[in-house]
């Protein structure tokens, strides 16, 4: 039985709670058995990475849909001022007072920034950050675990507003989004789902432990576009592949395949090599690019 969830609206009906701790996903222990190998520092150290790249991150854009819909703000800050902020803010977040990154937070918004913007180009990154705090021992196992609560409250608190900023088109498109079967990082993927739910896309998603899973669920379930992300391409010949037997297997044979991951945004001509229809390095691109796909004359796959 296939292990992919719908993860809209329409979880109510399947009896998901979206609110459950770590809904849909799960940790990964590969290496669990490995841990009389390892010394208890690294051990933990391990298990913590894992904790918080699939436990934590995937949860911290869950959020209750509003009814109200207000125009989007326009950011002013640059990309590069953003990234310069991501230190600081993981400081704030890691102080045991929360309510400091709280009113950094608002300050950005009403400086004029947009809540997309705040959660595609700092959340992400300080949520990645924090992390690294641990995994540099820079930082306590302590410190970084309040710095991911602080972080969780504070997404779940400005989620509504995210989804405000725009209004949902009523849409029967339906998207699989997901990590290839043995990838571990699913930051990527919770992220463009939320910018998939905010245009009105039906997502699907979770994790998958096979690539006979892929195949069953494009197989049995119609989808127009399959998203899928890696850490890592090894072997692209192998990658090509499988593309080409989800193609095959696909009930929508139009179906568009939509890949990212760090290989792509180093360098975005991997996804041709790969077989690929698409990359995008966030959630704002990936949307702009499936439409113009979708929308082109006479596309046949």
């Amino acid at each position: 039985m296939t292990r992919g969830r719908e993860l809209t609206s329409q979880d109510e009906q399947s009896g998901f709670d979206p609110q459950s701790p770590c809904a849909g996903y799960s940790v990964d222990t590969d290496d669990e058995a490995n841990g009389s190998r390892l010394d208890p520092r690294q051990h933990q150290r391990s298990k913590l990475s894992r904790i918080i790249e699939n436990r934590v991150i995937p949860r911290l854009l869950v959020a209750h849909r509003q009814n109200a819909f207000r125009a989007p703000l326009t950011s002013t800050i640059t990309p590069a001022e953003m990234s310069a902020r991501v230190g600081e803010f993981a400081d704030l977040l890691i102080d045991v007072d929360g309510r400091r990154a709280v009113s950094y937070f608002k300050d950005l918004i009403e400086g004029g920034t947009s809540v997309e913007t705040l959660f595609q180009d700092l959340v992400g990154p300080t949520a990645r950050r924090l992390g690294e705090l641990w995994d540099e021992d820079i930082n306590s196992i302590i410190d970084v675990t309040q710095g991911m609560g602080h972080l969780q409250h504070l997404v779940r608190t400005f989620a509504p507003d995210f989804r405000n900023e725009k209004n949902p088109s009523a849409s029967s498109q339906r998207a699989l989004l997901m990590s290839m079967p043995g990838e571990k990082h699913t930051l990527g993927v919770s992220l463009i789902e939320e910018f998939f739910r905010r245009e009105g896309w039906a997502v699907w998603g979770g994790p998958v432990e096979t690539f006979e899973e892929v195949i069953a669920l494009v197989g049995t379930m119609w989808f127009d576009v399959i998203g899928l992300s890696v850490s890592r391409v090894p072997d692209p010949d192998k990658m090509n592949f499988e593309i080409r037997l989800i193609r095959e297997a696909a009930r929508n044979r139009n179906m568009v395949i939509m890949i990212g991951g760090l290989p792509f945004m180093k360098d975005p001509r991997l996804a041709a090599v790969v077989g690929a229809d698409s990359t995008a390095a966030n959630g704002q691109q990936a949307i702009a690019q499936l439409s113009a796909i979708i929308q082109a004359p006479q596309r046949h796959i």
